[in-house]
């Protein structure tokens, strides 16, 4: 709809909003509100006594945050990660 200029307002995630206003330079143009419309949690199950897998797990999301992979896959959809 925002490509076709008919859509007033849109509720889509946060995730999918960054990367569309970064495809289609739209950050002029588009109100992203501060207060999100949907909030998302993830977990990983890991089976008991499995100690090993949870600190390899642990280890690899606390590296992500200077990982030059993963932040060029950030920058590459246009995605911020606010902590």
């Amino acid at each position: 709809m925002l490509a076709a200029k008919r859509g007033d307002f849109v509720a889509t995630s946060l995730t999918i909003a960054q990367y569309m206003v970064s495809k289609f330079n739209l950050d002029k143009k588009l109100y992203i509100s501060s207060r999100p419309d949907d909030n998302y949690t993830r977990h990983f199950l890991v089976l008991n006594g499995r100690k090993d897998i949870q600190l390899f797990l642990n280890r690899t999301i606390f590296k992500m945050a200077t990982d030059p992979i993963w932040q060029a896959a950030l920058e590459k959809f246009g995605l911020r990660i606010f902590a």
